[in-house]
């Protein structure tokens, strides 16, 4: 990856970023890295530890598609039909099974020890050897529904019971007003009153020093805490097993929660099959009755014909006529049965009634789609969305319109079994019409007698038949023939599903560290400020002619009283960077020596003035003749590092008011004269011919003529001399200012015709530079001097 750096009006340059590069600006910021990472991860493991943990049980049923049986049984039955798995997960997500669940909970079931399943208290709990959580069983009346719900506190102190009854607007949470009421002589199991309201409380362990929270909802209220924590799942592909799951803050409440799902559930379904089955015996008693009525009839018929005609006997034909005439009858009857059975089912109308497989095999997703449509309409309703709203309009529309495909695949499926029984009838009507004629060919006896032995045959099966069908209806109906069963009964959790620690833990550590990583590139990105060797030069397009330290620091350390370090301590290693500068500055020119040389900076506190004075004490150190000139009006500085009068200075020299033998001053440093500011003037600017003037002949005079002029961002008088100097220099302080404003000065220095040479890095944090430039170098090959460090 590369990046194009503008350097104002320098050519673009393309240099290429390394993984150094990266990591330098992480170690560039150390503590912003190691502040966000702690914090971050901090945070996010303290936020897990106190978070409220949730626990989740399951049953597992099994769905099986049970098919009808088969014939007349299987017919009576065509209202009643097997659901695929995704239509079971949507009833069991419903409010109808959720609502029963809620019925069948106690209403103290939400009881829950305060805080004694969270993280930290499990934690601290285990290190103290603090007993496990103590459930209690608390039975009272239940909030009856359009009651506001009910939120208490049992707090168990010594063999006393404080009940705190919270009162807030919602009534759903705990806080808001408190009452409180005690309850001396508390005892478990007998019952006490607090707030008008009965309780009886049931302990397992002991309960001093214990805190119990208890809500109490109305059924509305708890169908919906219900339907929001259940969660319903199918496990495996096209396996017939539901998981059915419950979140709760408290073990045992997940358990209850999940158990009465199934079991409400299981009900549910086994009494919409026994409705079912209902019908169908009450149309099979009615049948057993009539045919009971016919075949006495017809038994007193054949009885008063054997007595007025006497004995008669029945020959092969007529035997062999009767059986098969009542073989068919019973066929036919049969027959019947079903085309009566599915009249009916086609009366009774109701899309719900549709078998899948029976007909169109679009009716199972229809089916599917109707169940969820309604589920989505509840939802819409128990949001509060009004009739009339867009939304809840567009539902009701869908559910239509998907009810009535329905219904007429269900009158299209059931249409074509009514024209099947039907024609079946109308054949053995036909087959039944041959055998009368041969019946009719008989003589009259023995045509009469077979006729009444038939009739008496037939019906006797007819009757027998539809007495075993109603005794295997009656099995079917005990037994429900469930279609779902129970596999896995719900078991109390273990563990928490969440929070898990590990997790957690692994997860804080890397938002920490993403966190830190993106904080400090931001702040990179953010920072215009210089703050490497490198970043310098590169930005700028100057060369750095020395970094010098941040030396005051360093000379709190080492016993440095003042700035002069090269006076002071000239054979240290922070003198040995300005001689560095100053051997530099010496084979900077080609084409000549440099003899007039000013410091400037951007703007103000960058540290030119104290570069300035050491580097002239470095070179008059050297035995070179060395003036320095404090040509910073407004603020001078050059005279307190030598202990020196502002004035007479050059003011009164530019204006002819003070002899250069005054203004010119020798310090105690062999070699070095200084010029101090002077008096201040409101103008500063009309003096400057005079000084270029007085530059021409100290030039003649000495071997460094140093300046301090300045900031050239700051005041505009620099601009008219910087162009008479042999060259200047650009002080940069590290970190303190804006690379745009650097620009700018170096711009402007070029504007004006001033022969800027190149740049002095100050005040550089040494350890925080070495850390930015690891793996980069620096580029220029100018250090920090010679091994300091």
């Amino acid at each position: 990856m590369s990046d194009i750096e503008v350097r104002g009006s320098d050519a673009v340059e393309e240099r290429s970023h390394h993984l150094s590069d990266y990591l330098a600006l992480l170690r560039a910021r150390p503590v912003l890295f190691c502040m966000t990472f702690l914090l971050v991860c901090s945070g996010l493991f303290a936020r897990a530890l106190f978070s409220t943990p949730v626990f989740r049980s399951y049953s597992s049923l099994q769905v099986e598609e049970t098919k009808a049986p088969g014939g007349v049984l299987g017919e009576l039955q065509a209202m009643d039909g097997g659901s695929t798995t995704e239509t079971e997960i949507e009833i069991l997500r419903s409010r109808t099974v959720a609502l029963e669940a809620a019925r069948r909970l106690e209403p103290g079931f939400r009881t829950v020890e305060e805080h004694a399943h969270r993280p930290f208290e499990v934690l601290v709990g285990s290190f103290l050897g603090r007993p496990a959580p103590s459930p209690i069983d608390v039975t009272t009346a239940a909030v009856a529904e359009g009651q506001p719900p009910e939120s208490y506190a049992l707090d168990f102190r010594g063999k006393g019971l404080v009940v705190e009854r919270h009162v807030n607007p919602e009534g759903t949470r705990f806080g808001g007003e408190i009452e409180k009421a005690e309850v001396p002589g508390f005892l478990p199991g007998v019952p006490f009153e607090a707030f008008g309201r009965g309780f009886t409380v049931e302990a397992e362990g002991p309960l001093d020093g214990r805190r119990y929270r208890l809500q109490l909802l109305p059924p509305s209220m708890l169908l919906d805490r219900i339907r929001e924590d259940v969660r319903v799942e199918e496990m495996g592909r096209r396996t017939g097993i539901i998981r059915i799951g419950y979140d709760a803050e408290d073990p045992r409440v997940a358990q209850k929660v999940a158990q009465a799902l199934a079991e409400s559930y299981l009900d549910l379904k086994s009494g919409q099959r026994r409705g079912n089955l209902d019908k169908a015996l009450e149309f099979l008693g009615d049948e057993i009755a009539r045919t009971r009525e016919e075949l006495k009839a017809s038994e007193e018929a054949l009885d008063q014909f054997r007595k007025t005609s006497g004995a008669v006997l029945l020959s092969d034909q007529a035997t062999w006529i009767v059986e098969k005439s009542s073989a068919l009858k019973l066929e036919r009857a049969e027959q019947q049965l079903i085309l009566e059975g599915l009249l009916r089912g086609l009366d009774a109308g109701g899309s719900a009634g549709m078998r899948e497989g029976s007909g169109d095999p679009t009716t199972g997703p229809l089916a599917q789609e109707l169940v969820k449509l309604e589920v989505e309409r509840d939802g819409l309703v128990e949001s509060g969305m009004k009739p009339a709203h867009p939304e809840l309009r567009r539902v009701e529309a869908s559910i239509r319109s998907v009810a009535a495909r329905l219904e007429e695949n269900r009158k299209a499926a059931i249409g074509g079994l009514i024209e099947e029984a039907r024609a079946r009838i109308a054949h053995l009507d036909r087959t039944l019409e041959g055998y009368d004629e041969e019946a009719r060919r008989l003589p009259e006896a023995e045509r009469r007698i077979t006729e009444l032995s038939r009739e008496v045959l037939a019906r006797t099966e007819i009757y027998s038949f539809l007495v075993e069908k109603q005794q295997e209806t009656k099995l079917a109906r005990a037994s429900t023939l469930a279609s779902v069963r129970l596999i896995d009964p719900a078991f109390e959790p273990r563990g928490r599903e969440s929070p898990k620690l590990l997790l957690q833990g692994l997860l804080a550590l890397t938002l920490g560290l993403f966190a830190a990583v993106f904080l400090c590139f931001f702040a990179a990105y953010l920072d215009r400020s210089v703050r490497s060797v490198a970043a310098l030069g590169e930005r700028t397009g100057l060369p750095v002619y020395a970094a010098i330290p941040d030396f005051r620091r360093v000379a709190e350390r080492r016993g440095l009283n003042g700035m002069l370090v090269t006076r002071d301590r000239p054979a240290s290693h922070l003198a040995e960077v300005y001689r560095t500068l100053l051997a530099n500055l010496r084979y900077a020119r080609i084409d000549g020596k440099i003899r007039t040389l000013a410091l400037t900076s951007a703007l103000p506190n960058e540290g030119k003035t104290v570069t300035l004075v050491n580097l002239a004490v470095a070179a008059a150190a050297l035995g070179e003749r060395v003036i320095l000139v404090d040509a910073d009006l407004r603020r001078p500085t050059v005279h307190r590092h030598f202990d020196a009068d502002q004035g007479p200075g050059l003011t009164e020299l530019l204006r002819g008011e003070a002899p250069r033998e005054r203004a010119l001053r020798a310090t105690d440093v062999e070699n070095l004269t200084i010029v101090t500011a002077g008096a201040s003037v409101p103008n500063p600017g009309a003096l400057i011919p005079a000084f270029r003037r007085l530059l021409d002949e100290l030039k003649e005079s000495y071997d460094w003529v140093l300046v301090d002029m300045p900031p050239v961002l700051a005041v505009a008088d620099p601009s008219a001399v910087l162009s008479r100097l042999d060259a200047v220099m650009l002080v940069v302080r590290y970190g303190a200012r804006s690379l745009d404003g650097v620009l700018r000065a170096r711009d402007q220095i070029r504007h004006v015709g001033g022969n800027l040479l190149g740049a002095v890095f100050n005040a550089v944090d040494v350890k925080r530079e070495r850390r930015a430039s690891y793996g980069g170098g620096y580029g220029y090959g100018y250090g920090y001097g010679y091994g300091y460090g």
